[in-house]
């Protein structure tokens, strides 16, 4: 798996397509806008929670994020988030904690170029099959 597919696994929208050109296209259109209102907030929620140390908070976060990224094929934030979410739960070392806090941000950057791609693909998709 090349690095950016390891960042957003392309084959994840197969499935959407199944439903139909279309409607396939225009539900990955939706699950990005959905991705890029919410997550910022998620993840702010998510600091806010490991600087009051709430581990558990940040595990539930975690998980959310970790379904959220995998939906869209985000391989490297759903990797990361499921490490977090682990690691939250069974832990209470801070600086660990806060690393992979660290990391989970970080793959949302590296995601967020690859999701503005694929919408304008699937955005062109759609433009081409309506002309």
């Amino acid at each position: 798996m090349s690095e950016n597919n390891f960042i957003l696994d392309p084959s994840r929208f197969d499935e959407f397509l199944e439903l139909g050109e279309k409607d396939g296209c225009e539900l990955i259109l939706q699950l990005i806008e959905m991705y890029k209102e919410t997550v910022p907030e998620r993840l702010a929620l998510m600091r806010q929670h490991m600087d009051k140390s709430d581990f558990e908070k940040v595990s539930k976060e975690a998980h959310t994020l970790k379904s959220t990224g995998g939906n869209l094929g985000g391989k490297e934030l759903q990797t990361v988030c499921a490490e977090l979410e682990s690691v939250a739960q069974q832990s209470t070392d801070n600086k660990l904690i806060q690393g992979l806090v660290d990391k989970v941000c970080h793959a949302h950057d590296r995601l967020l170029p690859e999701l503005a791609k694929t919408h304008d693909t699937f955005s062109n998709r759609l433009k081409a099959k309506a002309a």
